[in-house]
């Protein structure tokens, strides 16, 4: 879960609640000064705290272009597949007899019965999408190097303009999903980076509490304002 989960935002405004009263507070803050909580101290209090705000910030961020980089792959793989797929479904109708351009495509015939129909085999486009998008450069490939079948294509609608536009569509989806998968590493990186700059915040928060209940022995009614639990019974 990116941002805040229940446990850091737990950490964080505890940390928070420590460091703005220890400061702003005058009472508070002439009590910790007597222990060493000077300007300096709680500074280190504050720096730690802006630093787990900023990792919890970056985050989101990088979550939120790890997700808009997953909608362009998929939006790209849907048009990709629908290209692909309509070039392959009239290649299988314009060589029924030609194995070996059919081979050659990436397009091995599948029979129903004596008289069916040859259908499409090719790689799954999410399951195997390595495959599938090797397959889809070879299609191009063949169509735009084949003279024979480039011209049979163009023919039926299928110019050389066109094959090359639909080509450089299958590189944008690799391209595209070449980023994703950088995207995906930094935003795992993120939320690593978000859970170790709270843990750093408790080590200071933790010696700062233990030092305001002795400087507060005799006012325990400025602990409320540090933001400490209350302790259990």
């Amino acid at each position: 879960m990116p941002g805040y989960t229940k446990e850091n935002e737990k950490w964080v405004n505890r940390t928070e609640k420590m460091v703005k009263n220890g400061q702003r507070d005058p009472e508070l803050a002439e009590a910790m000064a007597k222990y060493g909580y000077d300007e300096a101290r709680w500074g280190e209090g504050e720096t730690l705290l802006n630093e787990a705000k900023t990792n919890i910030q970056a985050n989101v961020h990088a979550y939120a272009i790890k997700l808009g980089m997953t909608d362009k792959v998929n939006t790209m793989c849907d048009r990709v597949f629908e290209q692909t797929d309509d070039l392959a479904q009239l290649c299988v109708a314009l060589f029924p007899d030609k194995p070996e351009y059919l081979d050659a495509l990436g397009l091995h015939k599948k029979r129903k019965g004596e008289n069916g129909f040859s259908q499409v085999v090719r790689p799954h486009r999410k399951k195997r999408f390595i495959a599938y998008v090797n397959w889809a450069q070879n299609i191009y490939a063949v169509c735009l190097n084949n003279e024979t079948i480039a011209a049979m294509l163009a023919d039926f609608g299928y110019s050389a303009e066109r094959l090359v536009q639909e080509a450089a569509d299958v590189e944008d989806l690799i391209q595209l999903e070449q980023e994703q998968e950088v995207a995906k590493a930094r935003a795992t990186q993120s939320t690593v980076d978000r859970d170790e700059a709270v843990e750093a915040l408790k080590p200071w928060l933790f010696q700062t509490e233990r030092i305001a209940k002795v400087a507060m022995r005799k006012k325990r009614r400025l602990l409320k304002s540090t933001g400490m639990p209350k302790k259990k019974r």
